[in-house]
């Protein structure tokens, strides 16, 4: 059930430019470098002692690492080099970011903090001076999971576009010929997979985008159109099928002029 935090742990632990710090495990400085992006103006040391005291609320053994850490304080208290990465930070700032860098999260305290209940914090006395800076950390990583899912299906959507963009054009090749020969079956059953292509993608956006998305996001009205197009060929098909089955009071001419009709739509939705 936290496979979703999990993988945000993992994915965190990955994009984090500390990443081979601290073998796979997440640290102070990787959380407070995806707060940084929602709150630019979070002070590291600050952080980073929140996260500290937040881990030892709960009872969770902090994994310290901070031997090559003292190390570059002292280092700096004599007034040798900084390392090459902190050439553009004062000396201060590199001994607070070692520091960061060398404080592990174990997952189960990322868990606690990526869902941590906001309200609940309120009540705990001991974490009133950090209340502020966790509840920032936290909705950073709920934010950051948020833009994350939200890239993916952005770009399940465009593969789907793009998918869409070339059958579309195969269909229209396919116009003429299955016009030419209606009364085959073998463009019958043409036509019917299309028609399950473009349904089975108006599903697929409804789902991986959201019903929210698909009728009152920035493309509703295309969504929509989308939505005509599909019922149109379902028209064209559901007649086809009575037509072939049994008497119907369409023409072959009406019939010809529906499968244009959705056609010209997919082919209109092309252009865009």
């Amino acid at each position: 059930k936290d496979r979703a935090e999990y993988a945000q742990y993992q994915r965190i632990h990955e994009l984090s430019t500390y990443a081979s710090d601290k073998g796979e495990h997440v640290t102070a400085a990787m959380v407070i470098e995806v707060a940084l992006n929602y709150y630019p103006l979070m002070e590291f040391g600050a952080a980073t002692s929140a996260i500290q005291r937040f881990m030892a609320h709960y009872n969770i053994d902090e994994k310290d690492g901070n031997e090559e850490v003292a190390s570059d304080g002292e280092s700096g208290d004599n007034g040798s080099s900084i390392s090459e990465t902190a050439i553009s930070e004062t000396a201060s700032e590199h001994r607070v970011k070692q520091v960061a860098k060398g404080v592990c999260i174990p997952f189960d305290a990322f868990l606690l903090l990526a869902k941590l209940d906001v309200a609940k914090l309120h009540e705990s006395q001991a974490l009133q001076d950090d209340l502020k800076l966790l509840t920032q950390l936290h909705r950073a990583l709920v934010n950051e999971k948020s833009d994350f899912w939200n890239e993916q299906r952005e770009s399940i959507t465009n593969i789907v576009e793009t998918v869409s963009a070339v059958v579309i054009c195969i269909n229209a090749f396919t116009l003429g010929p299955s016009i030419e020969h209606a009364d085959s079956y073998v463009w019958f059953g043409v036509e019917i997979a299309f028609q399950i292509f473009y349904i089975f993608e108006l599903i697929l956006k409804m789902v991986v985008r959201g019903y929210g998305w698909f009728f009152l996001g920035t493309q509703w009205r295309w969504n929509l159109y989308d939505l005509v197009v599909v019922i149109i060929g379902i028209t064209d098909l559901t007649a086809d099928v009575f037509s072939r089955i049994g008497p119907s009071n369409l023409r072959e001419s009406d019939m010809e002029a529906i499968r244009a009709f959705a056609l010209l739509g997919r082919l209109a939705r092309l252009m865009r």
